[in-house]
């Protein structure tokens, strides 16, 4: 792969034909009241959602039913019938099952949670520890899922791959999931980044799947990153990996029970996942653009920070770029959403730098920008003269009126324009004389 460490030649444990029959994804297409057989009644057992899981040892088939039929989780509160509360341990008996099961509550996914180390104050609020922006705080949070979007040739996967390059640079290693690269072209990429041959293969772990995730798979990617010191995992991108596993990207239900299935694992050994998608191109300069294609369960299922990457000036060999990073949810606070959070930036020199912006060189642009739009305006009308109301009235809406007077107030004072005084104490603006009009 052109000197990168990979992990190609490994391959998820379960084939697409075993994955469509896989028990797991059947039962999730049952309601969670699975229907038992009893002797004399039909019974509603109440499932846990989590704890019903194929590979749970609490799970038992009733006696004399074929491979393949109903099955029924032994972990339950209690089984109901006609408004009568059955014996649970007779009924487990009945079925050739153990009670023993039914009593284990300390581990038990719907039992509480413990808060005396909250409330003692010994567990800290999350904050994000990965992709340090330079002066300023880091992108990504350790153990939840983090997100990246934007539409096309936004700049999305190279500020995953800035990501990884700083956590080789710190000693660690990366995983990257792709599905959409090349092994040279990334490996190019990363040399861009400044990292060298050594750098590269001793840090990075790179998996490129041909069968979908399943239990064998994620195993293995906790495995790799334990393995290398890693505690970043990249996939690019989540569109291919649902292509991958038969996923449809619309449905709630599936794109829920993936998540809930195969990424908490890796959530829950502490890794930082951060999953690549793409935003509808429609909305890419509206309020949507915040969020990715498909169901609301992306989103929903963000649990630390996911961000909008749009290119504001397109990244290109030999010529330089920046693109705009937007917190579109942070779930800890760290930064609000639609805060500009960084820009992406790409040098004369090929070199590239994420930095940090801060909320008074923001609301700075955003006044410069508007202070633009005046002399766009005026240049759009011949020049002017025109009165205050008649400019305020031609630039952009969705800006206050008191923000546009003041861009106009600062246009005057830096000499883009020239104030006059009108009939009826009005006030006319038009381009200096001789003046072009660039700020």
């Amino acid at each position: 792969m052109g000197g990168g460490r990979s992990c190609a030649g490994t391959r998820w444990a379960l084939r697409p034909q075993h994955f469509r029959s896989h028990p797991w994804r059947a039962s999730r297409r049952r309601r969670c009241l699975a229907p038992i057989e009893a002797p004399q009644a039909r019974t509603f057992a109440l499932c846990n959602p989590t704890s019903c899981h194929p590979t749970n040892a609490a799970w038992r088939q009733p006696a004399g039913a074929s491979p393949g039929g109903t099955r029924h989780c032994a972990r339950k509160e209690r089984v109901m019938t006609g408004g009568e509360e059955l014996d649970i341990e007779a009924l487990l008996a009945g079925f050739g099952g153990d009670a023993s099961t039914a009593g284990a509550e300390d581990h038990h996914p719907w039992a509480p949670v413990d808060l005396a180390s909250v409330i003692e104050g010994e567990a800290e609020p999350p904050v994000p520890t990965i992709c340090p922006t330079r002066n300023g705080k880091p992108l990504f949070y350790s153990g939840e899922l983090n997100g990246i979007h934007g539409v096309d040739a936004s700049g999305k996967s190279w500020l995953a791959l800035v990501s990884i390059a700083n956590e080789i640079r710190s000693g660690r290693g990366a995983v990257l999931v792709d599905l959409e690269d090349s092994p040279s072209a990334i490996v190019a990429r990363l040399g861009t980044l400044g990292l060298s041959s050594s750098e590269i293969k001793a840090g990075l772990l790179l998996v490129r799947p041909e069968e979908p995730l399943g239990a064998t798979g994620t195993r293995r990617l906790i495995e790799a990153a334990r393995g290398a010191d890693a505690r970043l995992v990249v996939i690019d991108s989540l569109g291919e990996l649902f292509g991958l596993n038969e996923v449809e990207e619309n449905s709630d239900r599936e794109v829920a029970g993936f998540f809930r299935s195969w990424f908490r694992p890796l959530l829950n050994a502490g890794l930082a996942l951060v999953v690549i998608d793409h935003s509808v191109k429609a909305a890419a300069h509206g309020p949507d653009r915040l969020w990715p294609s498909g169901s609301k369960r992306k989103r929903a299922a963000m649990s630390g920070a996911a961000y909008h990457v749009e290119a504001k000036q397109p990244f290109a060999i030999g010529h330089a770029g920046r693109a705009k990073v937007t917190c579109a949810k942070d779930r800890h606070g760290s930064y609000m959403r639609g805060e500009h959070v960084a820009d992406l930036v790409l040098d004369d020199t090929g070199r590239f730098s994420l930095d940090a912006v801060s909320k008074t060189q923001d609301a700075s642009s955003g006044v410069d920008r508007l202070v633009s739009q005046v002399v766009e305006t005026l240049t759009a009308e011949g020049g002017g003269p025109i009165s205050t109301r008649a400019l305020t009235g031609a630039l952009p809406a969705g800006v206050g009126t008191e923000r546009k007077r003041q861009a106009i107030e600062l246009a005057a004072s830096r000499g883009l324009i020239v104030g006059t005084d009108g009939p009826r104490n009005a006030k006319l603006y038009a381009l200096p004389a001789g003046s072009g009009g660039t700020p």
